[in-house]
């Protein structure tokens, strides 16, 4: 099993990506981002359920999935046109069944009940459209076997709070986020919104070795 840091799996995973600049993104991306290990913990014992991964952008997630073993089909959302073209191409190495489309998720009306996850999306949100957004996420989650994963930065105040809303608008003005953030959501908000539908919610600091802070919430479907 790929662990956090290891450096070969890493590098080629990087390897299928079509330009340096992203090759060298994807593996310090993977070297030092607990995310990846996070959510492919959460799926150890997926079977053969889709993932719908909403705010895909180049393909990352899947590409590292498919390297730990996961064998459902996934699904991938992101607005960004040039980074879904990247994730097709990606595709190629990815054993099939994986697709990408270009939609704002915000759109995503219908889906094959699964796993769900969204990686650093809602920010770029209202409130009231954060909460909309994940019930309907939590729609798509399959009934007990299902889980939904969002990683997201919180606000609340706190000096890893400024770094991370400092390193978010600075990948809006260097264009690799084509949006800039709105809002941060409280971790209050996920309890709030996912429990009366029949979620189990877990919420728990995941900055690793970075300064930022982002939190992981993993909402278990128990209805």
């Amino acid at each position: 099993m790929l662990q956090s840091g290891d450096k070969v799996t890493a590098a080629r995973i990087a390897a299928r990506f079509p330009t340096r600049f992203l090759r060298s993104y994807v593996y310090w991306k993977l070297r030092t981002d607990p995310v990846y290990l996070t959510v492919s913990g959460s799926l150890a014992e997926a079977g053969g359920l889709p993932l719908l991964d909403l705010g895909c952008g180049a393909g990352v997630l899947a590409a590292y999935l498919r390297e730990l073993g996961f064998r459902g089909p996934v699904h991938g959302v992101d607005l960004d046109e040039e980074k879904i073209a990247v994730a097709r191409s990606v595709a190629a190495f990815l054993d099939g069944g994986a697709q990408f489309k270009c939609m704002d998720f915000r759109d995503v009306r219908d889906a094959r009940q699964g796993h769900v996850t969204m990686l650093d999306v809602l920010i770029y949100m209202t409130d009231a459209t954060q909460r909309e957004v994940l019930a309907r996420a939590a729609s798509f989650v399959h009934t007990t076997d299902g889980v939904l994963i969002v990683r997201t930065g919180i606000g609340d105040g706190g000096w890893r709070h400024g770094i991370t809303r400092w390193a978010d608008l600075a990948a809006g003005l260097v264009r690799w986020m084509k949006v800039r953030p709105v809002h941060y959501p409280p971790l209050e908000m996920f309890r709030e919104v996912l429990e009366p539908l029949g979620f189990e919610v877990e919420c728990r600091p995941l900055w690793g070795r970075t300064p930022f802070n982002n939190h992981v919430i993993i909402a278990r479907n128990k209805r």
